[in-house]
């Protein structure tokens, strides 16, 4: 099954390259398989979605198809947060310092585990040799951890 969780502890100081946080990479054309955890700026300073002064947590999820499975919460930045993102069967969530944030149903399938190479702290954007980075973290990325299971908050890393 294609049951996972990806967990990080972030801290960042600014969300304006949009970066990567830990993920494998859904392409800069939105098509390839993969999911990721990244951030987004706030409203007032780059088109992103969350509220000002803060950077939104993204967990994103793509099939090969064009629909997104998207979760996110807002954050504060210069602060350190638990982020677990869990695939669990037919449905996804996101964590924050081991509280839900959010859940939903999938609304697109296929496996997550094909794609683009997996990244800390940058993604591959050109598609080309390992080293062409972008939408890399102004902050700090910590102690990640992929898992083949869905862990349960009890489970996460060193957040009791």
């Amino acid at each position: 099954d294609d049951d996972f969780t990806l967990e990080a502890y972030v801290n960042l100081r600014d969300a304006f390259s949009f970066p990567l946080i830990a993920g494998k990479q859904v392409s800069g054309n939105f098509l390839d398989r993969g999911f990721e955890l990244q951030g987004r700026p706030d409203a007032a300073n780059g088109g992103g979605e969350a509220g000002p002064g803060k950077w939104k947590a993204l967990f994103r999820s793509r099939d090969g198809g064009s629909t997104d499975d998207l979760l996110s919460a807002d954050l504060n930045y210069n602060t350190w947060y638990h982020l677990a993102a869990v695939r669990n069967g037919a449905s996804l969530s996101l964590y924050v310092d081991g509280v839900l944030a959010t859940s939903k149903a999938i609304t697109n399938g296929g496996s997550y585990t094909s794609g683009q190479e997996f990244s800390v702290g940058g993604a591959n954007v050109t598609g080309g040799p390992p080293g062409n980075f972008g939408r890399a973290v102004n902050g700090y990325v910590d102690e990640v951890r992929l898992s083949n299971i869905a862990l349960t908050p009890p489970q996460f890393l060193n957040t009791q």
